[in-house]
């Protein structure tokens, strides 16, 4: 059996994608001229699939390549290899894989949007992406090309280089806060820092008593509604599950389709456990599948039949355990043919306004990836000359890269429908990598922020984070490419869209209900340059840390207290030797006692924090300052008792099939 190859078309305005394989491309075209590879120009070499071709055609810089087949029993393919640019393009390497990169029938649309339509609005938020394991932040830290040839995000840097780069994007240091804040327009410290699981509920509070948004806090999209919006949520929820108000459909999205809990398999959508592959749930006695879908019109219910069963591997400590399924199988394929599906069905796109929540599982554990991804990246890991740890490094980046392409393909098809002039994209991590011992998924990299996931750190709070899409353009022309210094926090979002979308920000049912107030600030004057300065000048990160300004202040134990290098986890993190670029490698366990008093740092100044001020004279009433301000801020703390797991859980997994859904 032979699969043909896959050949991109590039016309006026369209991509044709034809088959599931893999052809590198070069994607942007100019002058209408389709994209063909002269083969007086080609070379050819072996290739175990056409994904090792695409890795060996990268590492040789070649520009364009086609694979002519793939033998799947094994048997060498012909790689053939362009040396030149088809005519009139710009190239730049990149990969499209399987159905990630076809996009469904859509009609064409032409003309410019109306004056005075409201911007479309998708937000990415990806999980658990490290600082250092997309390009644009590697060549800002000034990391070596030589030792950055496996990281390959050429959507994502040609975004950040017409959008706006936020050098400074703060979220939470771990999932479900960062999510809530999203969601609510709330400071974590004033929705939700519990990341407990969706299962939990205290009887004694009918509002807050659940994990995630308290069922009177008005969200975000609920306000987009308002302004007309066309509202979609995919991928990971994570801000509640308990009640049908808890979920998408209660929050104010038209259709939604993903999971509940922090994580599931890419596979099966088993609930992930950690301990086994089986998805068997100690508390319910049952194997559950955590995949829900909401439709327009009904409620949220498990997407029966719309899981995978392809087969994974039993060893959950080492990566990748579970290779064996089909990219069409793979979870984050079927959300990015979701996203897909609803752009290509969006009504009226210069009248109707679209908001799209893509909220990605990648790059959160369990760490997998499909073979052939896993083996190209496998080359371009070996090319770098640092051995890899556990094959963790070439799983997870792989899994960065994958994301990049599917930026890319619905970019593509936002520019198909005459949609992306007047998008914006809003790009943000859940927060920083996960690089501290004991992880399952030990394997991303903050360089050169200190710090992990789940710390106190720059490197669990400052997340990568970008504005992209036509709409900047359109809008704003003269802030293409600016870096942004100035302090943003996820939970400004809320006001910004709001304005965006002229509808006011002001949540009047939470208050009557005695809940925390909006603290979003809309961020657009800053953004578009009308004001100098940004409206977020203090971030209260959590109880035990706070930015104001440049100068941050911790208190107590932080944990994880350490760098990485360019390249990590690498072959030396088990033992600790160092490597090219003379950086201790060893997983994050270092913790530092910063006591009551507090440490002191200038993040604007040393974002990496190796120089804490807090001994130095000259910055006492300085640190003091910090620590009231803290301590004030901290008095504030929205901290309800969320409860503990709740048995109706399982009987309502049972009702439904053995699929989570809401109980209570």
């Amino acid at each position: 059996m032979f699969w043909a190859l896959s050949r991109f078309h590039f016309g006026r305005n369209e991509v044709q994608h034809i088959a599931n394989s893999l052809a590198c491309h070069s994607d942007t075209i100019h002058n209408n001229t389709a994209a063909h590879i002269d083969a007086r120009t080609m070379r050819t070499a072996d290739a175990q699939s056409p994904h090792e071709c695409c890795a060996l055609c990268s590492a040789r810089g070649v520009v364009a390549c086609e694979t002519w087949s793939y033998r799947p029993d094994g048997g060498k393919t012909k790689c053939h290899m362009s040396a030149e640019a088809p005519l009139n393009m710009s190239t730049r390497a990149g990969y499209a894989y399987g159905t990630v990169a076809k996009s469904p029938t859509a009609p064409p649309t032409s003309g410019p949007p109306a004056a005075g339509t409201k911007p479309h609005i998708i937000v990415w938020i990806a999980d658990d992406l490290g600082y250092a394991n997309v390009g644009y932040t590697r060549a800002a830290s000034s990391i070596p090309p030589a030792l950055s040839t496996e990281v390959r995000t050429p959507v994502i840097d040609e975004l950040v280089a017409s959008g706006i780069e936020l050098m400074r994007n703060y979220v939470y240091k771990v999932c479900s806060p960062t999510r809530s804040s999203f969601q609510s327009g709330r400071l974590p410290v004033h929705v939700n820092v519990a990341n407990t699981e969706p299962t939990v509920s205290n009887p004694n509070d009918p509002i807050s008593g659940f994990q995630g948004i308290p069922r009177n806090m008005t969200c975000i999209a609920e306000k987009l509604q308002e302004a007309g919006y066309r509202t979609h949520q995919i991928g990971k929820w994570d801000v509640g599950m308990a009640t049908r108000e808890h979920t998408p459909k209660g929050r104010g999205y038209d259709t939604s389709f993903g999971y509940f809990h922090h994580d599931n398999d890419f596979w099966t959508e088993r609930t992930w456990e950690k301990v086994n592959d089986t998805g068997y749930s100690k508390q319910c006695k049952a194997i559950l599948i955590d995949m829900y879908r909401g439709k327009a019109g009904g409620d949220v219910i498990g997407a029966i039949g719309e899981n995978g069963t392809a087969p994974t591997s039993s060893n959950w400590s080492r990566v990748p355990p579970g290779c064996n399924g089909t990219i069409e199988a793979f979870e984050e394929s079927k959300f990015a043919a979701e996203a897909l599906k609803i752009i290509a069905a969006h009504p009226s796109p210069h009248t109707t306004p679209l908001f799209l929540n893509y909220d990605l599982h990648i790059a959160h554990e369990p760490i997998e990836l499909p073979r052939p991804q896993f083996e190209a990246q496998r080359l371009l890991t070996e090319a770098s000359g640092v051995g890899d740890f556990e094959n963790r490094r070439t799983t997870y980046q792989g899994m960065v890269n994958f994301m990049d392409e599917i930026i890319g393909n619905v970019t593509a098809l936002l520019k198909k429908r005459g949609m992306w002039s007047n998008t914006l994209y809003i790009f943000s991590s859940d927060n920083g990598g996960p690089s501290f011992q004991g992880s399952h998924h030990l394997a991303a990299n903050n360089y050169p922020l200190r710090g992990s996931k789940a710390s106190d750190w720059e490197g669990g709070y400052r997340a990568v984070g970008f504005l992209a899409g036509g709409f900047i353009a359109t809008a704003i022309p003269h802030r293409a490419g600016a870096k942004l210094s100035g302090s943003v926090h996820i939970a400004d979002w809320y006001a910004t869209v709001c304005a965006l979308a002229g509808v006011d920000p002001r949540d009047d049912r939470a208050a009557a209900a005695n809940l925390p107030a909006v603290d979003s600030l809309n961020l657009w004057p800053y953004l578009a340059g009308e004001a100098s300065t940004s409206p977020r000048v203090r971030v209260h990160l959590s109880d035990t840390a706070l930015v104001d300004g440049e100068y941050k202040i911790i208190i107590n134990n932080a944990e994880f207290a350490c760098w990485g290098g360019p390249l990590y986890p690498n072959a030396s993190t088990a033992s600790g030797p160092l490597y090219p670029g003379g950086t201790v490698a060893t997983p994050c366990k270092t913790s530092v006692d910063c006591g009551t008093s507090g440490c002191l740092f200038n993040v604007e100044t040393d974002a990496e924090e190796r120089h804490n001020l807090a001994s130095d004279p000259a910055h006492a009433a300085l640190l003091q300052s910090m620590r009231d301000k803290l301590a004030a801020a901290n008095a504030g703390n929205f901290n309800p008792v969320r409860g503990s797991f709740d048995p109706r859980a399982c009987a309502a997994a049972e009702r439904n099939g053995g699929y989570w859904g809401p109980f209570a």
